[in-house]
């Protein structure tokens, strides 16, 4: 079965569901992992509890259901205690997650040890509890978690209290005080970071590519500032990961691949050489490990790309984002050789093998309003092979399914590049009248979101010539006049940025011949 025709099906249903009120108990069983799911009845078959019957078959009930229906589930329970049935599972899932996740997290582990200190502080065994303080300490200095070891300093003070140790608490209190100084300044630093990136993540949701000065100048205001200046300007190593991460999204979208590559390298070397760190932070570094593989697809590395498709095969047993995501962008690399090698065909067909699964999957991200760019990305990848290989039809479905969801404002730089291509879909399933009622609206837009840039002119000055064209060969004299045009543009300082997600100067090429 083909994903395009059901694709605004899909997107109506999906639209429906998320609009629905959000059910917190079937949300987080339907998060759960087989594994999870599993440790749960085992853990729940051990409970002396007079309620285990009923709040073990209100989850099994729960499991089942594709979406959420309490009137059933009522059938299935006594209405009467319906809503304290459901706060029992949900406690008891909670209860169950924490011991299944105990001990995997550097943040567990700390949270295990500090409660070992409480329970053995209560039982007066001071020797134990100094030992297990000691332990939290050095984990939690070995993975920056500044904030735990502002608080286990301050169970220090208490340790040293219960133990009368005089002299002892006065050296601590001089280095408490030291120390929560030089991590406060620490802190402080890693929140500049994580503001700096929540201010170009926002701008990102408005453009994707440069298009003009202004939208550099707004860039610039970010990475203008004092902490940028170097690598040293970050104290620790989450400010270093954002570090890079936020250069290389700057120089990704002003179009220096080379330099955003660069970035990107150096913050998938630190994720590699810190173990802890990317295990407690797996989708921020297969973020960064795509972000390194799209850019070396763009730049051509071809032992790079390799490298990073195949690290990203080997990334196993995550929870269901991760390995969604992974999944995802796998497929996307892999549909963007194809058409870097010019094997179109090639690319319609894993278009059409994978489409099942890929139904699925992009469901899942319009329910966790997620993977917008890497949607965009996919989709244009997919329009580029179905144009290349001349089936202009699936296309036009694709295109159309796109232009027409049902989901938050589109990027403004991506929409215009959507709906110009749409036109070159009609140019070439000769829907001239179709084109023609399209141009007004297109134009309109354009003005009235100030972005009529020379590659808009261009196109739509093109597209009212050829509609003109009375013979094969007038047109293509039109297309020859486009394509040097196109190149003209191609090499200018922004005009470079609107090929990125279709080279429009391909498509127009090959018409000339």
């Amino acid at each position: 079965m083909s994903l395009y025709p059901l694709f605004s099906i899909y997107l109506t249903i999906v639209y429906r569901i998320s609009m629905a009120k959000k059910e917190p108990l079937f949300e987080l069983i339907k998060s759960l992992s087989q594994n999870e799911k599993r440790y749960f009845k085992q853990f729940s078959k051990l409970q002396k509890d007079s309620e285990q019957n009923g709040y073990v078959k209100l989850f099994n009930a729960i499991e089942h259901q594709e979406v959420y229906s309490e009137e059933k589930l009522q059938q299935i329970t006594s209405p009467k205690y319906f809503a304290q049935q459901k706060l029992h599972l949900y406690k008891k899932l909670m209860e169950c997650l924490r011991l299944f996740h105990s001990l995997k997290t550097v943040d567990s582990e700390i949270t295990s040890y500090l409660s070992d200190f409480n329970i053995l502080m209560n039982k007066s065994l001071i020797q134990q509890a100094s030992k297990v303080l000691y332990k939290a300490k050095n984990l939690a200095i070995a993975n920056e978690r500044y904030t735990d070891t502002i608080k286990i300093n301050k169970l220090e003070s208490q340790l040293y209290w219960t133990e009368n140790n005089i002299p002892a608490l006065s050296n601590h209190i001089t280095s408490y005080k030291r120390e929560t100084k030089k991590l406060v300044q620490i802190i402080e630093n890693q929140i500049s970071f994580e503001k700096e990136y929540l201010n170009i993540i926002n701008w990102n949701k408005k453009i994707e590519f440069i298009r003009n000065e202004q939208e550099l100048q707004e860039l610039q205001t970010i990475l203008n500032q004092k902490i940028f200046k170097n690598e040293n300007t970050a104290l620790s190593l989450s400010a270093k990961i954002n570090f890079h991460y936020i250069k290389g999204l700057y120089y990704f979208f002003i179009g220096d691949f080379q330099l955003s590559e660069n970035h990107f390298s150096k913050q998938l070397n630190l994720l590699n050489k810190n173990d802890g760190f990317r295990k407690d932070e797996m989708f921020q570094y297969v973020k960064c490990l795509s972000n390194f593989t799209l850019l070396n697809l763009k730049l051509n590395n071809c032992d790079k790309i390799k490298l990073g498709i195949e690290t990203l095969k080997q990334i196993k047993k995550q929870n269901e984002q991760v390995q969604n995501y992974v999944a995802y962008t796998i497929y996307l690399f892999e549909l963007m050789e194809f058409n870097a090698q010019s094997k179109y065909q090639n690319a319609t067909q894993y278009i059409s093998k994978n489409s099942e699964w890929i139904t699925t999957i992009e469901k899942w991200f319009f329910e966790q309003n997620i993977m917008d760019n890497e949607r965009s990305y996919v989709i244009f990848q997919s329009i580029s092979s179905f144009m290349y290989a001349g089936e202009y039809k699936k296309a036009l479905t694709l295109m159309n399914s796109y232009l027409n969801k049902d989901k938050a404002p589109f990027k403004e730089d991506l929409y215009t590049i959507a709906i110009i291509l749409n036109l070159f879909i009609h140019f070439e399933l000769d829907n001239k009248d179709l084109i023609e009622y399209q141009l007004t609206s297109v134009e309109r837009y354009l003005k009235s979101k100030k972005r009529m840039y020379d590659f808009e002119k261009t196109i739509l000055n093109f597209i009212q010539k050829a509609l003109k064209s009375n013979s094969k060969q007038e047109l293509q004299k039109e297309f020859s006049q486009l394509s040097n045009q196109l190149n003209k543009i191609k090499n200018t300082k922004f005009g470079k940025n609107v090929f990125e997600y279709f080279d429009f100067l391909v498509w127009v090429d090959e018409k000339c011949i």
